[in-house]
């Protein structure tokens, strides 16, 4: 009962990403809310335990954004395995009051981080797969651009909150 009900918080966290997230923000501004939810899967339980679920969540991904099935997996498989390095060499719930910077920051360059390599990998599938479709570049130095990145720093602190959350009253992350 407890994978079923982590599978459908997966699936729900790709819904909003996908659909829900523009209605709320300008499509320049659609925060990663897909990454979010892995980076905060992470600091809660580690990369070898939340491994399932990230690739799951990457490979919904893939399936409702028309990429190569398993790029978005991979993607964020190496984003968890970033957080998880990094998270073994510091520890960042030691230090309470730096907790807060350090994850903000570490969420936004994860973000940036993120949409090189995904559009890395959406250029380097066309060139094999000799597509003429139009890819669209991003203004990574733009206003709206930022804002992305600042609202998927924001997300993490949100669903981090919420899974923390669930875990006390429904003891579902052990």
């Amino acid at each position: 009962m407890r994978n079923l009900f982590i599978a459908i918080f997966c699936a729900v966290v790709v819904i909003l990403h996908i659909s829900a997230a523009g209605v709320f923000f300008k499509a320049e501004r659609v925060p990663n809310i897909t990454l979010a939810f892995v980076i905060s899967l992470v600091f809660i339980l580690g990369l070898e335990r939340s491994l399932v679920w990230i690739v799951l969540a990457g490979l919904l991904l893939d399936a409702v954004s028309g990429h190569i099935f398993g790029t978005s997996a991979l993607l964020l498989v190496l984003m968890g395995w970033i957080i998880s390095a990094l998270s073994t060499a510091v520890d960042f719930k030691s230090r309470r009051m730096l907790f807060l910077p350090v994850i903000f920051f570490l969420s936004a360059s994860l973000a940036f981080l993120f949409d090189i390599l995904d559009r890395i990998f959406i250029r380097v599938s066309g060139v094999w797969f000799n597509s003429l479709g139009i890819v669209a570049s991003i203004n990574y130095f733009s206003w709206d651009y930022f804002l992305k990145i600042v609202f998927t720093a924001l997300f993490v602190f949100v669903i981090y909150y919420l899974t923390k959350r669930l875990n006390k009253f429904l003891l579902i992350w052990r």
